[in-house]
């Protein structure tokens, strides 16, 4: 099942930053990114990390991120991982503020408000049906992407029965087993 490698479910944070982000998707973040911000001079590696970085602060909910990169020890009840012996935190910080996944020039010549979003989910779906196999349980799901303000958000809806009703509705299908998100689609309006 899955991302096993004998048996077990590799949870360090390369592991888990290789297995779900083809090299590929990385090279084009880092030319995207690098080319957003000149003086980044960044690399995969680094990349993988900061998306690897991200999904263990996704676990925990209501932590803001600054408290991953503590500037002394951190004691044994503390439940944040110290990140900052992956990356910096003014190094991460400066990564995610220029993340871009698609450069300026692929921009469509019609009006499309998801067109930094697409390639990037054809190319997680397109990675996670060559690297993952679902168990037999799958579990589909509705989610919504918060946002208050529609200026800032390609293809804002109102979804009355969501208890935070706004923003980016998305499909997703995940193993019930492995809990790993494996395909995700964006919803366009209807």
């Amino acid at each position: 099942m899955g991302l096993e490698q004998n048996g077990v479910l590799p949870l360090e944070l390369e592991s888990i930053a290789w297995a779900l982000w083809d090299d590929d998707f990385c090279r084009n973040l880092r030319d995207a990114s690098n080319e957003f911000d000149p003086n980044l001079d960044s690399n995969d590696w680094e990349w993988l990390l900061v998306l690897g970085m991200r999904l263990i602060m996704a676990l925990k909910k209501g932590v803001d991120a600054k408290e991953y990169f503590a500037d002394s020890e951190k004691d044994d009840l503390d439940p944040t991982p110290n990140l900052s012996k992956y990356m910096s935190r003014h190094r991460f910080f400066r990564l995610c503020g220029a993340l871009r996944a698609v450069k300026e020039e692929h921009r469509p010549m019609y009006t499309d408000p998801f067109w930094q979003n697409r390639e990037m989910i054809r190319r997680f779906n397109e990675h996670m049906s060559r690297v993952f196999k679902a168990s037999w349980l799958c579990c589909t799901d509705e989610s919504i992407n918060f946002r208050k303000n529609k200026r800032n958000c390609p293809g804002w809806i109102h979804l009355p029965r969501k208890p935070r009703p706004f923003g980016n509705e998305y499909h997703s299908a995940c193993c019930a087993l492995s809990k790993i998100m494996f395909w995700l689609e964006i919803v366009e309006g209807k």
